[in-house]
């Protein structure tokens, strides 16, 4: 297993969706199912109201109700961080405060999206949450999606900030990466972007924030963990029944690349209600997956070996 002791989140976390029914509304059954699975399958975490979660289109009242759910159903059965981001700094700080009343793991902030602050921006924006509250702050940057990079400089003054813990990398650029892990070893590193994953852990990446996870929890947690094992020199690549990882994750890459085939959670979601895990259901404006591309998620879930 993961030697967790240098660095505050290591392994496979799930970008977990936040399940509806048929009338968008949310779906506390399906997510108490989902949160027991997750248990069963071994993840090391949970990110709850997350982007992947639709959290920006979920009710003060819903969001607030899923997080406290989630919570109270894992029972402390599995680490749960909370999404905790927006575009407003004193909302985003009066969120934190009020979701460190239930007492999460940690809490990953996305950058501010649309309205594309300066690094002088981002900087008093992440310390004035990581101020907030004693939970630990994990950043997130996916510039492809907010309009707004964190650049490494930024990430080097706010890791001095003893609340701000880790770096959630969904840019997909493994050299930027590699200087940044190696210059910060004892912050948490975790890759947001499937497809380059693997490749992150191998420079020194601590785990992983993972939509794949929603459908392959498993097959990823083993994954992960045996690729840290070996970064940590715990086991030999000549152990009889060491797994080929490379060939373990060519299994996922089919499904890596297809549950972004439309803006995400829109293929995840298709792919768990193929796999009866979920009911119909997603909000608006988001639509359910294209019958044009259900049949390429549909093999992805086939070669992986989750559905037959």
């Amino acid at each position: 297993m993961v030697d967790s002791s240098r660095i505050a989140f290591s392994g496979s976390y799930v970008a977990l969706i936040t399940p509806f029914n048929e009338t968008e509304e949310v779906c506390f059954e399906s997510l108490g199912r989902l949160i027991d699975w997750h248990v069963n399958e071994g993840s090391d975490g949970l990110v709850v109201l997350g982007t992947t979660g639709e959290s920006v289109l979920l009710t003060d009242d819903e969001y607030w109700e899923v997080a406290e759910f989630s919570l109270q159903h894992s029972a402390g059965r599995i680490p749960i961080v909370l999404g905790c981001g927006g575009v407003s700094t004193s909302k985003t700080t009066a969120l934190a405060k009020r979701l460190a009343s239930l007492q999460p793991n940690g809490f990953l902030s996305v950058t501010p999206y649309y309205v594309k602050p300066s690094q002088l921006g981002l900087i008093d924006y992440y310390r004035s949450i990581a101020d907030a509250s004693d939970v630990p702050l994990i950043l997130y940057n996916v510039p492809g999606r907010t309009g707004v990079d964190l650049s490494n400089e930024t990430v080097h003054k706010l890791s001095e900030h003893s609340n701000i813990v880790g770096l959630k990398d969904a840019t997909g650029d493994i050299a930027r990466g590699s200087e940044l892990i190696a210059a910060l070893p004892d912050f948490s590193f975790l890759s947001g972007d499937d497809e380059t994953a693997l490749s992150y852990l191998r420079v020194g990446g601590n785990g992983v924030i993972s939509v794949t996870a929603n459908v392959a929890p498993r097959q990823l947690k083993e994954i992960v963990n045996q690729q840290l094992d070996l970064s940590l020199e715990r086991i030999s690549s000549s152990r009889s029944d060491l797994i080929d990882i490379d060939a373990e994750f060519a299994k996922l890459m089919p499904l890596n690349k297809a549950l972004f085939i439309e803006a995400n959670p829109i293929p995840v979601k298709w792919a768990l209600w193929r796999m009866s895990k979920i009911q119909y259901g997603i909000r608006s404006p988001l639509t359910w997956l294209d019958e044009k591309f259900q049949p390429e998620v549909e093999y992805a879930l086939k070669h992986a070996q989750i559905i037959k």
